[in-house]
């Protein structure tokens, strides 16, 4: 029995929560914070290309640097490397590698795109 009343509380709380307004639902700082351009670049092998981020969003959710300090990483560097200063993408093989973009002092991705690399 005296399990009874802390699941009824949790089951009000979930309810209570549902029927919140809709601007108290969603965190908007979990969307994408940087935005990289070209949008969805295809690359032949041995091509490269410089990507560029920029902000959007909300200005609470950026970091404290300007979006020209963000770094790059790339999900698959035998298919695509970046350079994690300046945003060079180098194609190295055939496939798709997810670039990323964050902040210098944080792992936590704000932006990314998917880079194609086609045969030459």
């Amino acid at each position: 029995m005296p399990l009874r009343l802390p699941c009824l509380w949790w089951v009000a709380s979930l309810i209570a929560t549902g029927c919140a307004a809709p601007s108290e639902l969603p965190d908007r700082c979990t969307a994408q914070v940087a935005a990289i351009t070209p949008d969805a670049p295809i690359l032949a092998v041995g091509d490269s290309l410089a990507l560029v981020a920029g902000y959007v969003g909300a200005l609470e959710c950026r970091p404290n640097v300007p979006a020209t300090d963000l770094h790059w990483a790339s999900s698959d560097t035998m298919t695509a490397t970046i350079d994690s200063f300046a945003g060079i993408v180098a194609a190295r093989r055939v496939g798709q590698a997810f670039i990323t973009v964050h902040a210098p002092t944080s792992a936590s991705v704000l932006g990314g795109e998917v880079v194609r690399v086609t045969a030459p």
